[in-house]
C-alpha cells in the first residue's frame, strides 16, 4: 500500500482594506520586503507562523538585517510578536474574509496601534528613538558589569 500524497490546500483570497499604506513611515527597504512578504503568506486575520530565520532563508537576507526589519516593523506597530514563530499584522494591514470581520478587529484594538493618523511618521520616529536609547542604557549597563567582573578576575589572577 502506497502512501498517497497529501493535497495541499488552495490559498484562499483575503480581503483587505490598505489605504492604511498611504499613512505608512518610511521604514526602509529591509522592512518593507519583509512586511511584504507577511502580507503574502499571512493567515486569515493576519497571523503568520513562520520563524525569523525562515523568512530570511525565504528572503534570502541576511538574519540579522531580518530581525532589524521585524525590529522597526514592531515599532511602527504594523507587526506584533505573540509567541516564539508567532507575529500578527496589525489589523489594519491583515486580509480577512469579509469587511465586517476587519471592522471588528480594528474596533477591538487599543486605539495607540491605529495606523491611520496624521502623526505616524512622528510616532515612529519617537519609538526608533526611545528605542536606541533603552539598547545604549542595557549596552552601557551590560559594559559595567563586564568591567567589574573582569577586575575581580583580575585582583583574583594577582593574589594567587
Amino acid at each position: 500500500m502506497s502512501a498517497q500524497p497529501v493535497e495541499e490546500q488552495p490559498q484562499q483570497l483575503l480581503w483587505g482594506s490598505f489605504n492604511v499604506f498611504r499613512y505608512m513611515p518610511n521604514v526602509g527597504g529591509p522592512a518593507m520586503r519583509v512586511l511584504t512578504y507577511l502580507l503574502g503568506t499571512q493567515e486569515v486575520g493576519g497571523r503568520i507562523v513562520q520563524t525569523q530565520q525562515a523568512v530570511a532563508e525565504q528572503l534570502v537576507m541576511d538574519r540579522a538585517l531580518c530581525n532589524k526589519a521585524f525590529r522597526t516593523l514592531e515599532l511602527a506597530r504594523m507587526v506584533r510578536r505573540e509567541s516564539l514563530g508567532v507575529y500578527r499584522l496589525n489589523p489594519m494591514l491583515s486580509g480577512f474574509r469579509t469587511p465586517v470581520e476587519q471592522m471588528n478587529a480594528i474596533h477591538d484594538m487599543p486605539v495607540e496601534d491605529y495606523l491611520d493618523v496624521p502623526n505616524f511618521q512622528e510616532r515612529f520616529e519617537d519609538a526608533v528613538a526611545a528605542d536606541i536609547e533603552e539598547r545604549k542604557r542595557k549596552a552601557s549597563t551590560r559594559k559595567h558589569r563586564a568591567s567589574v567582573t573582569d577586575l575581580t578576575a583580575a585582583r583574583r589572577s594577582r593574589a594567587s
